[in-house]
């Protein structure tokens, strides 16, 4: 049986975090863990992704290394687990599953990468990470948003703070969109003034240093 939105009793045990729900469901009623869920809302996600949003490293080994699940299993959209453990800024998890092979460089249909759901998540250690891990901090996905138009979206100002600090930032802070929507317009439009009007005055600043 599944739920409206396509999710099985797996999905949610692993979801919940509940070991010995997830091995009875495999091991006694013969789950297959690799099932994806490929209708309504959940497009195509697994166990594993459930268990990596929710930082549930338990469920995630026994997945991953008694079940061998594919650690860079993808929904639909190509979005790995690793990406939502980021996006929920579950770091330890998010740790684990590289040690795994996860492929921190990951790429989804929309050119998201990590620092993506990084800097929608708003955690900064998470990102400093990232970056050691060989990731391009300001990548651009197929709208051409980089982790500026990302965080300003979400307000998360501790990343931006972050942000202008490192050497390319210069390039990006006024860098508009594929519908010409700098970060300073997408903070904007979200409602997030205070922030925006932030970005434009560092932006005004790194113009007039580079004059």
């Amino acid at each position: 049986a599944r739920d409206k939105h396509g999710s099985n009793a797996l999905d949610w045990a692993a979801g919940a975090g509940n070991l010995a729900v997830c091995k009875y469901l495999v091991e006694s009623v013969r789950f297959d863990p690799n099932t994806r869920c490929d209708t309504g809302r959940c497009d195509g996600r697994s166990a594993l992704h459930w268990a990596a949003r929710n930082g549930h490293v338990p469920i995630c080994r026994y997945l991953v290394q008694d079940c061998k699940i594919d650690v860079n299993l993808g929904t639909k959209d190509g979005t790995t687990p690793f990406h939502w453990a980021i996006w929920q800024s579950h770091f330890a998890c998010a740790k684990w599953l590289v040690l795994q092979k996860a492929d921190p460089k990951a790429m989804n249909a929309y050119k998201c990468t990590a620092v993506h759901w990084a800097a929608l998540a708003g955690d900064r250690k998470i990102f400093e990470w990232l970056e050691t891990l060989g990731l391009e901090v300001f990548r651009a996905n197929s709208q051409g948003h980089t982790a500026m138009h990302k965080a300003g979206w979400k307000n998360r100002k501790d990343v931006l703070e972050w942000l202008v600090t490192l050497p390319q930032a210069h390039e990006h802070i006024s860098k508009p969109d594929n519908n010409g929507y700098t970060p300073y317009d997408i903070t904007e439009l979200a409602g997030h003034d205070e922030l925006a009007y932030w970005i434009k005055g560092h932006a005004h600043k790194m113009e007039g240093s580079r004059r």
